[in-house]
């Protein structure tokens, strides 16, 4: 058992736990402060500032960019992609569809 700053003894958990935690709570659409939301999920306040900054990483990155995922035969591609290079894509697509009518 750890125990965290907040004064919790709790275990270890995963990153993929701690940031489930913590966007379930901020769902709720109220505020917090990190000490806040430490208490609130249990984490230690350095791991929910972590996760607040991978967060607003990921946040930033799929502003800008698209990522996919699609079945390719037993596997899967996956490609991260500019946005406006995966907009002009699907509006190409439609296009030719639209076309095709």
């Amino acid at each position: 058992m750890i125990q965290s700053q907040n004064g919790n003894n709790e275990s270890r958990i995963g990153l993929p736990e701690a940031m489930d935690r913590v966007l379930n709570t901020l769902s709720e659409g109220v505020s917090y402060s990190i000490s806040k939301l430490s208490r609130k999920t249990g984490l230690d306040r350095r791991t929910v500032d972590k996760v607040i900054d991978i967060l607003l990483d990921v946040q930033k990155t799929l502003k800008k960019k698209t990522l996919t995922k699609k079945k390719a035969g037993r596997s899967y591609a996956i490609k991260l992609r500019n946005g406006i290079e995966h907009a002009k894509e699907r509006f190409s697509g439609l296009r030719r569809k639209s076309e095709e009518e």
